[in-house]
């Protein structure tokens, strides 16, 4: 990770391009002094701040009367219309993202829990990817473009670390899980085939009653739904080829009775068979 020295603001004012729901209105790098306090009592903006090191054990931030305290690295989240008080005994490194306090709703909305207001993180090879990739736009930050650049990898940064708080021990996913997605990865690939669950399970050294219970807490569809899902989304693909007849698609994607694959298909589609959903789609294009 870089070592920041400097305190600099960028300001992403220019017009964007390509539009992303969370815009940002300033970003930039801090190192603060080595001892200061601060109050604001009406903030006005939204802010993520990433304090990223410091010689102090833990930070002490009063929020509308209420202490919180933080080790380092952590996300602290500044919030519109609420009383901050904290002081600094220690020169902090940190990013901040600021944005339009209209967007905390949405952040919200999106999964991003704004109260408590600090996360601590841990520092992983991908968050340092990211924010290598922060610092090196900051020279460029007003050239074409750099502001959408911005915009997205300030909420990769916000999402990875939100990420880290919904799976604390630091594993991805338990063996049980990585089995499961494994699994539902091959459907992926292979369900124009004639699947084997006892099989899969034999091969992944699992009981068909485990492998089940597991699938059941990852997906809300059964194997056998998940696979006639993929097989149907791939008829509505297939579909708008209008050389290839209904049979040959039930038999592309592995139905051994057309009649099946149509009655599957009037399932998913309110009573609409294949034939008569190619002629509204294509009529429409």
């Amino acid at each position: 990770m870089c070592e920041i020295t400097e305190t600099v603001y960028i300001h992403l004012k220019q017009k964007r391009n390509i539009r992303f729901p969370f815009e940002l209105s300033v970003a930039g790098i801090i190192r603060t002094p080595e001892s200061a306090s601060y109050s604001n009592a009406d903030y006005k903006k939204l802010e993520f701040c990433l304090r990223l090191k410091s010689p102090e054990k833990e930070t002490v931030d009063e929020l509308d009367g209420k202490i919180y305290k933080y080790k380092f690295p952590h996300l602290f989240i500044k919030r519109s219309a609420t009383a901050h008080k904290y002081t600094i005994e220690g020169a902090r490194q940190a990013i901040f993202l600021i944005y339009p306090s209209s967007l905390e709703t949405a952040f919200i909305e999106a999964g991003i829990s704004l109260d408590p207001p600090g996360i601590e993180f841990r520092m992983t090879a991908e968050l340092e990817r990211l924010l290598e990739a922060f610092h090196e736009l900051i020279p460029c930050s007003q050239n074409k473009g750099t502001a959408e650049k911005f915009d997205l990898l300030a909420f990769q940064i916000i999402e990875h670390i939100y990420m880290q708080e919904k799976n604390p021990t630091g594993n991805n996913c338990s063996e049980m899980e990585n089995i499961i997605r494994e699994i539902a990865s091959y459907f992926q690939l292979k369900f124009r085939n004639s699947v084997d669950i006892d099989e899969l399970c034999r091969k992944n050294g699992i009981s068909r009653r485990s492998f089940f219970r597991a699938w059941s807490a990852q997906y809300e569809q059964s194997p056998h739904q998940y696979i006639l899902e993929l097989k149907i989304k791939e008829a509505e693909r297939l579909l708008l080829n209008r050389h290839m007849q209904i049979k040959e698609i039930a038999s592309e994607l592995g139905f051994d009775n057309h009649s099946y694959f149509i009655q599957a298909f009037k399932r998913s589609h309110d009573g609409i068979p294949p034939g008569e959903y190619r002629l509204r789609v294509l009529n429409q294009t």
